[in-house]
């Protein structure tokens, strides 16, 4: 045998690395578009705001809540749940533009995806100056529907007195870009 040429062991070796190389390779891709695809948001379906107009939700005492009531105002919807910090987080601000806004035609909606008695006992603790109610599962299929594919939260959707998504926030929002969403949908 020449010198020269590898071993074939060696030859071996070298040949699983680029395999294993490969691999990685190829399995970090798939990694990427697989988060990609769960983490960007989607176009809202065109019926999403009809169908969330559409529901009778319970508030935390059980009372039903009529989505129709908002038709034909300026409408933000924050999905949340008690055990989620940064939904918890952004609670005092969204009472702050529930109230700031009120006079204005704005209506405050907090959807929690969590059971009845857990969010009962947190909006008995914490109450807040907008409206809550209960959506359980349901919560996670209409926040779906408005883009949220990875069904995150919290997430915010901001839309217009005609029924249009102006805007849909995945994640804590920043009060002054989400004031600035709710002045835009003002002015339509």
């Amino acid at each position: 045998m020449n010198q020269t040429e590898p071993q074939p062991t060696a030859m071996r070796r070298r040949r699983w690395m680029i395999a294993a190389v490969a691999i990685a390779v190829a399995a970090a891709t798939a990694g990427g578009w697989v988060a990609y695809r769960r983490l960007t948001q989607h176009a809202p379906a065109d019926f999403a705001v009809d169908i969330l107009l559409a529901q009778d939700l319970p508030d935390p005492a059980g009372n039903p809540v009529s989505f129709g009531r908002y038709r034909g105002r300026v409408l933000v919807v924050n999905f949340w749940a008690p055990w989620c910090p940064p939904c918890v987080e952004e609670m005092p601000e969204l009472s702050m533009i529930a109230t700031d806004y009120a006079a204005r035609g704005v209506d405050v909606v907090g959807i929690g995806v969590d059971f009845p008695d857990k969010i009962a006992q947190f909006a008995a603790k914490r109450p807040v100056s907008y409206q809550l109610v209960v959506a359980r599962n349901i919560g996670y299929e209409l926040s779906r529907q408005f883009g949220n594919r990875s069904i995150g939260l919290p997430y915010t959707v901001v839309i217009d007195r005609y029924g249009a998504v102006v805007e849909r926030i995945l994640g804590r929002f920043d009060d002054y870009e989400l004031r600035s969403y709710i002045d835009t949908a003002l002015d339509r």
